[in-house]
């Protein structure tokens, strides 16, 4: 496989974890500071 593939898969990757998801929903509802405590998964 290409490097550069290889360095795509690695931009992307962080943006499939499941929370990535759950914290783009929270911050449409509501704005949130980077001192609030995480999200909890339900």
């Amino acid at each position: 496989m290409p490097k550069n593939h290889d360095e795509l898969d690695a931009v992307l990757r962080p943006l499939a974890a499941p929370t990535r998801p759950a914290v783009g929903e929270r911050l449409v509802k509501t704005p949130a500071a980077v001192s609030q405590p995480p999200l909890k998964e339900t």
